[in-house]
């Protein structure tokens, strides 16, 4: 509430109280790949739960029960997480 203590109420803009009350968001690089008009929503929510790490891959169901976590498509013996599958693995490549 800079410009009520410093100026008077009368100086008040809407912009300058929205920006104080809803603060700046820093910029995401993905998001004009994930909001493009050519990728259909079913593949939006698939892009988003990639960036979040929200995909229910085993690594994070390794954290409610007792499995085998181990990558099954690459035999190096890496625990399958989001970067394992989508970056590192040798088939995935």
């Amino acid at each position: 509430m800079q410009w009520f203590f410093k100026q008077s109420v009368m100086n008040y803009k809407q912009g300058k109280g929205y920006q104080v009350l809803v603060l700046e968001k820093e910029k995401v690089h993905w998001d004009k790949y994930t909001y493009a008009r050519s990728i259909i929503p079913k593949q939006r929510v698939i892009l988003w739960m990639i960036y979040w790490d929200r995909l229910p891959l085993k690594s994070i169901m390794a954290r409610f029960m007792s499995i085998f976590n181990e990558c099954l498509l690459c035999e190096d013996g890496v625990e399958e997480n989001r970067d394992n599958l989508f970056f590192t693995c040798s088939r995935a490549q």
